[in-house]
């Protein structure tokens, strides 16, 4: 009893303990992740729904609005998720936010800027190799909408940078700690990978295996390019370079949401959905698996490279 007692004090969510165990301390930082989640998972819900409340729409009857503002809410709402994560980590457990590798600098603003461009070319390279195949074909421009355009943007970077602090600066840089980077990075990416999967398990039995291996992949590619630049603003980069490129410039759907209309647009010639990714997008393409693939390689040698030189 006295054991099991002990076990419940260590793995408390609530208190800043150091000297438990790595299982305790594991579930401890989990606890506290999903804690975040949930708060402000209701919060935030019941945020967006008195909102559109406001403006005479009944959610709850199915009344929906229609237009970008029904995309683009959900999208400013994980600032809420934000907020809470710093909150937990500033007054829960006491730390400093460079301990969740964010910082205010120049260094940190280089390092976001360079790994958004790749980012939005890693869109570009798929999309090149789908036309190139003869998979997808160029289809013209939309209307360029500067308004739509910066509202995009800005929704992309809450939420991706959002999901980055409580994914990779939070949770996997904590528990890096004390289970070192590999068990910090699967754990941390298999909570990542747990929100996605109710719009995954209704598609084609294929396309899910492809889904989640791409969920997997990426969310490997953005823990190492933290992990490589020592700074949250490397994985928000990339994070927000791919979502903003697919959704707003290509209008091509960002985890089988309902796509935007996009500044340019292209046609699907092909009826393999393996390698196209079908309804959900290349999210759930085959040929995303051997890019993601190629781009961790990539990563981990030049963190290998880096830790050598640095006589690591």
């Amino acid at each position: 009893m006295i054991k099991v007692k002990n076990f419940l004090k260590n793995s408390n969510p609530f208190k800043a303990i150091e000297e438990n165990s790595k299982l305790e301390y594991v579930i401890q930082k989990v606890l506290g992740f999903g804690f975040i989640y949930a708060i402000s998972a209701f919060v935030m819900e019941g945020i967006i729904i008195l909102i559109f409340t406001c403006l005479g729409y009944d959610l709850l009857h199915g009344e929906m609005p229609s237009g970008v503002w029904v995309k683009l809410l959900p999208l400013y709402g994980f600032a809420g998720f934000g907020v809470n994560t710093l909150l937990y980590v500033k007054f829960i457990e006491k730390r400093k936010l460079s301990s969740i590798l964010l910082y205010a600098n120049k260094r940190s603003l280089f390092q976001f800027v360079y790994n958004f461009i790749v980012g939005f070319l890693l869109v570009g390279v798929m999309i090149g190799i789908l036309i190139i195949t003869g998979n997808y074909k160029f289809a013209g421009f939309g209307r360029i909408d500067i308004v739509t355009l910066i509202l995009g943007l800005s929704a992309y970077i809450i939420q991706g940078s959002v999901e980055e602090i409580m994914c990779r600066g939070f949770l996997q840089n904590t528990l890096c700690r004390k289970i070192g980077m590999a068990g910090a990075v699967i754990i941390s990416s298999m909570l990542f990978i747990a929100p996605h999967i109710m719009s995954i398990i209704r598609m084609e039995r294929l396309l899910v295996y492809t889904s989640i291996i791409n969920l997997v992949f990426v969310s490997f590619l953005f823990s190492l390019a933290m992990i490589k630049d020592n700074s949250i603003a490397a994985s928000c980069g990339i994070h927000i370079g791919w979502n903003f490129a697919l959704d707003v410039i290509c209008g091509l759907q960002v985890s089988g949401k309902e796509a935007s209309n996009g500044i340019i647009k292209f046609s699907n010639q092909s009826g393999y959905d393996w390698i196209t990714g079908g309804n959900y997008g290349i999210e759930a393409s085959v040929i995303l698996i051997l890019v993601l693939a190629v781009l961790n390689v990539i990563y981990l040698v030049r963190i290998k490279r880096k830790r050598v030189n640095n006589g690591i």
